[in-house]
């Protein structure tokens, strides 16, 4: 975890719920396009699922779309 005190890792530990007013409306901004994007590639990217970096090893959904 990069910065335990960010808003994105309390989200992920569930200390801030997006509808509770106290997340950032650039933060729930880019949350809601991530979700879209989710829907457009039919999971393919997915802010959800584990990955890593390319030339790493890609694993998850996103490894079909990554090009090396």
């Amino acid at each position: 975890m990069y910065k335990p005190d960010s808003e994105i890792s309390r989200l992920d530990r569930g200390e801030l719920a997006l509808g509770d007013g106290a997340v950032h409306p650039a933060v729930r901004a880019v949350l809601a396009r991530c979700e879209r994007s989710r829907e457009e590639t039919e999971g393919y990217f997915d802010m959800r699922a584990p990955f890593s970096l390319p030339g790493v090893g890609a694993t998850g959904t996103a490894a079909p779309m990554v090009a090396y």
